[in-house]
């Protein structure tokens, strides 16, 4: 059976980040983004080994703001598109210059995540791993935001 957990975003704002674990245990992430309280900013620490991927709405930082943390140990697939790539950097860099909140990330991390993007045309369906299917469509929220289809043993998710 396919597992959906959520690691923010549930009763609050921001902070957006799902999990999604295969039968065989392939992980892919949905967003990975920050709040903006004074505690939990980060997404809810879980066992991220079998990830895969992770694949973004859009550029803004409460759904792309913890992304540089997957690169301290891993290398996860960044699934974006070329627009979402430059503003995700242009924004999350501003948010690591002008915050005070000890961030477990920097430069290292977020030129690893840019080193591990891989472009998607909308409605260009690609397999990741042995178990996954992503598809993005466009979604009109803000220049480059896209609605992602993941299809997982059998099933299919729409996250918008």
């Amino acid at each position: 059976m396919v597992k959906i957990n959520f690691l923010g975003s549930c009763r609050e704002v921001g902070r957006s980040a799902i999990l999604i674990e295969s039968k065989s245990g392939e992980k892919c992430l949905l967003d990975y983004g920050v709040r903006f309280s004074e505690e939990n900013r980060l997404p809810y620490e879980t066992d991220l080994n079998g990830l895969k991927f992770v694949a973004v709405t859009h550029c803004h930082v409460d759904h792309t703001g913890a992304i540089p943390r997957l690169y301290s140990n891993g290398s996860p697939i960044f699934f974006t598109n070329p627009l979402t790539l430059e503003l995700t950097e242009i924004l999350l860099k501003d948010m690591i210059r002008v915050s005070s909140y000890p961030y477990p990330f920097g430069n290292i991390e977020l030129n690893q995540m840019k080193k591990n993007a891989h472009f998607l045309k909308n409605q260009e369906k690609v397999k990741v791993g042995k178990d996954y299917y992503i598809t993005f469509y466009n979604a009109g929220h803000v220049p480059g935001s896209v609605s992602i289809l993941i299809e997982v043993d059998g099933k299919k998710i729409l996250y918008t």
